[in-house]
């Protein structure tokens, strides 16, 4: 008769189940004693599984900061400049049509993102010819910001009457508007190479933009406060003869344009502030 595989378990003694299982055990133990016991595996977590997993912070990356969200500072030294046909300067110490201008200005380089921080003073009351150093002693700790990217001060100019006509006037998109002049000054200005530069940027941009609106840049023998800050832009906007307001606002928003269009690209590469 055939032997059966397995025997029945006796009642009185252990049986098979019991034995096969402390062989387990003690086998294990004696594995675990040798250090033969297999790494554990870990299958990958599926993405259908409701599981918490602990998320890692990506790398942080230093983005440059964008120079429309800088700080351009806004003045005018000549707060008092008018255009015809109102007299020459604004009387009673008030500030005269140049304000007007700044206040557009302002508008639209915000606008475009950027902070403009106005100083409306009138710093050539009561000295109009102290009006530089009155400006340059309010805004030198200004300029200070690291958020600033460019100072800018608009003028408007004062030519002899004799001018031929049209001389500070282009038509832009059919619409009479006051020409621009750039100046950099020349006396205790370290920044004259960097001021020249922007103001030669710019010209560019406008020559191609808008066709005949630029009169073209000067470097004057006098202090204009260009060693406030590397991108120190000095504004003649038209003509105290030659233009009116309308036609002075006619040229804000082409010089706006310009200027962000500079900053943008040249932000990167600011030159340090050097102060008085």
């Amino acid at each position: 008769m055939a032997r059966t595989r397995f025997r029945r378990p006796q009642r009185n003694g252990p049986g098979l189940l019991f034995i096969l299982v402390a062989l387990v055990v003690v086998a294990a133990a004696g594995a675990r004693f040798m250090g033969l016991t297999p790494r554990a595996t870990f299958e990958p977590i599926s993405t259908t599984t409701n599981v918490v997993r602990q998320e890692i912070p990506a790398p942080q990356v230093i983005v440059e900061q964008p120079a429309s969200s800088g700080t351009i500072v806004l003045y005018h030294a000549h707060s008092t400049e008018n255009y015809s046909p109102n007299p020459t300067h604004a009387r009673d110490g008030n500030v005269g049509d140049i304000g007007k201008v700044a206040q557009k200005l302002k508008a639209a380089l915000e606008a475009k993102g950027y902070t403009v921080d106005y100083h409306a003073d009138n710093f050539d009351v009561p000295d109009f010819s102290g009006a530089f150093g009155a400006a340059a002693t309010k805004l030198s700790r200004v300029v200070q910001s690291d958020s600033v990217v460019a100072v800018v001060d608009i003028h408007r100019d004062g030519l002899p009457k004799s001018r031929e006509e049209g001389y500070t006037t282009a038509n832009i998109n059919g619409t009479p508007t006051a020409k621009l002049l750039f100046v950099a000054g020349d006396v205790s200005n370290p920044n004259l190479q960097a001021n020249v530069e922007i103001a030669q940027a710019m010209k560019d941009y406008l020559d191609k933009a808008y066709s005949g609106i630029m009169r073209g840049i000067k470097v004057q023998h006098r202090n204009l406060n260009g060693n406030l800050h590397p991108n120190t832009l000095t504004v003649y906007i038209g003509d105290y003869h030659g233009n009116s307001l309308a036609e002075a606002e006619a040229a804000v928003e082409p010089l706006a344009e310009a200027l962000d269009a500079v900053l943008s690209e040249a932000q990167p590469t600011l030159a340090p502030v050097v102060t008085p």
